[in-house]
């Protein structure tokens, strides 16, 4: 109870007893108390009602903002009910991968044509293969590379063939094969490759034959054609050539082929060896 209220009502009770001792002394004193005391409660319950109520402001104390935390990120264990909590901060940073090193191949080549066309031919007809390929690596060519039968039918009638001159960076290799249609109607395909002096094959060529009832081929190639500086007679006909050439003369120095180059003034040679068949 507020001192203002408790001041208002000792005023009223005072003025109530002032004002009952002023009075005439009553001849029935005891209803006449009565009335008076519930004048006065009545009085005093209307004071207070119309008294207005005070309500207590209460001033809030600022208080110190926390400062925010790292998100953390819940990760997995082994045990799907189990979370480790890592931080960002925690989280160690993956370094990105050096580049690698580009490999850059010296030799190179592109094709440039093949003849004959159209490529259409009767069985077992002869023909030439003539191949024109661009050296577009950085190497230059010499008789150290090879250009060899690798796949599909060999058609020509030779499966190995050198190259007997230089053929720098930008020049273009030509080389003439002898050449025998399969005895069979239908389409067949070959595949050569060049290497380089280390054995590694770096160029694929592939040339299409269809056989059937008509050709428009009219160059027809000797039987036994001159050797000649892009064919396995040139070098195997020498010892030091042979060596270069490699294994492409043993296959080369066969019975038939040996007879017919001993027949013509010249040894055949295998990795510098002369072959020699007993008669």
């Amino acid at each position: 109870m507020s001192k203002r209220f408790i001041f208002l009502l000792s005023i009223i009770i005072s003025g109530i007893f002032a004002a009952s001792c002023s009075m005439p002394k009553p001849t029935n004193s005891e209803e006449e108390y009565k009335i008076i005391e519930q004048t006065a409660a009545a009085h005093i319950t209307q004071t207070i009602e119309a008294m207005p109520t005070e309500t207590p402001t209460f001033t809030p104390v600022p208080t110190d903002t926390p400062e925010p935390t790292p998100t953390d990120i819940p990760i997995p264990t082994e045990d799907p009910n189990e979370y480790l909590i890592t931080r960002i901060e925690d989280i160690p940073t993956i370094a990105s991968p050096e580049p690698t090193a580009t490999v850059f191949f010296p030799d190179k080549a592109d094709f440039v044509s093949v003849l004959p066309s159209p490529n259409q031919f009767v069985p077992n007809q002869h023909f030439y293969i003539t191949w024109q390929i661009k050296n577009t690596g950085t190497t230059t060519w010499s008789g150290k590379y090879r250009f060899y039968y690798s796949n599909g039918i060999q058609l020509a009638d030779q499966s190995s063939y050198s190259i007997s001159e230089n053929i720098a960076p930008g020049g273009i290799m030509t080389i003439k094969m002898p050449a025998t249609a399969p005895a069979s109607e239908g389409t067949y395909q070959t595949t050569w490759t060049l290497e380089n002096p280390d054995g590694i094959p770096f160029y694929n060529v592939y040339y299409t034959t269809i056989v059937g009832d008509q050709t428009f081929i009219t160059e027809v190639p000797e039987l036994n054609p001159t050797a000649t500086p892009s064919s396995l007679d040139w070098m195997c006909s020498n010892a030091d050539r042979s060596l270069l050439q490699g294994d492409g003369c043993a296959t080369y120095c066969s019975v038939e082929m040996v007879k017919q180059m001993n027949k013509n003034g010249f040894d055949c040679f295998v990795n510098g060896e002369k072959v020699v068949y007993e008669e």
